[in-house]
């Protein structure tokens, strides 16, 4: 079944997501790691804290992504990425999204209760899986195509929820900064 990875990572200073180094790290890593999954890799930072900074793509299963973790290639990665980023947490959700045209991300995690979860209107994605590594929790993504749409609403967002906007590692020209 294939699931989708949700890596929380966490800037240490005085790196941000425009410094040069960050998103040379960001890009190549997006690269190295599609070719490995054959899924996109999606960044999203948190609306609330500019430092943490979201991965969200899709994996065949949980194994193959701890067969890409324990990789050479992977573990030359995050050598790299030493004193430039921090691994705050890993989950992996039994869901698969497509989030191309997705700017906005709402992103709930609860314990489950048994009921479903209703489709939000203006919601281009909007898929909920248990959590693989905490069976009994669950996670909600919702994807939305157009920022101001859903701005206001990061101030109103509940515990376990987490407002996500999208981040590019290219310049407007494609070039990786």
């Amino acid at each position: 079944m294939s699931v989708t990875e949700i890596a929380t990572l966490r800037l240490v200073p005085p790196h941000t997501w425009s410094s040069p180094a960050t998103r040379s790290f960001f890009a190549a890593a997006a690269s190295q790691q599609a070719a490995r999954s054959g899924c996109p890799l999606h960044y999203f930072q948190d609306t609330a804290d500019a430092a943490i900074v979201y991965i969200l793509t899709g994996w065949e299963s949980v194994a193959a992504h701890e067969a890409w973790i324990a990789s050479e290639a992977n573990q030359k990665l995050l050598e790299r990425g030493t004193g430039l980023i921090e691994v705050v947490g890993l989950q992996h959700a039994r869901f698969a999204v497509e989030l191309e045209g997705i700017d906005v991300v709402i992103l709930e995690r609860w314990e489950e209760s048994g009921g479903g979860v209703e489709q939000e209107r203006g919601a281009i994605v909007d898929v909920s899986g248990v959590v693989e590594e905490a069976p009994g929790h669950c996670y909600r993504l919702r994807g939305f195509a157009e920022t101001q749409e859903r701005g206001g609403e990061a101030g109103k967002l509940g515990e376990g929820t987490t407002f996500l906007r999208r981040m590019s590692v290219h310049d407007d020209d494609g070039v990786a900064a």
